[in-house]
């Protein structure tokens, strides 16, 4: 089961900053949380940037990518500046 690491508004909304899932790809994990979040209007899951095991999803295979007993998954909030 993969450790899921919410950003700190979904993690409000889940009322924990770890969550334990049993997902086969970062694409069902997103669809368990979105549906853990239902009613909340703005979770962030859109636009999050999502990293397992230190490794942006995006240099892997986007939200295609296996995930395995033991990942670490990090939901990080995009931000920018200069």
């Amino acid at each position: 089961m993969a450790v899921i690491y919410p950003h700190y508004q979904l993690a409000k909304i889940l009322e924990s900053h770890q969550i334990i899932l049993n997902c086969r790809d970062v694409n069902e994990m997103l669809a368990n949380l979105s549906e853990m979040a239902t009613g909340y209007a703005n979770t962030g899951l859109n636009t999050v940037s999502i990293t397992v095991n230190g490794i942006s999803i995006n240099q892997l295979e986007g939200t295609k990518t296996r995930l395995k007993e033991d990942d670490q998954v990090y939901l990080l909030v995009p931000s920018a500046g200069g």
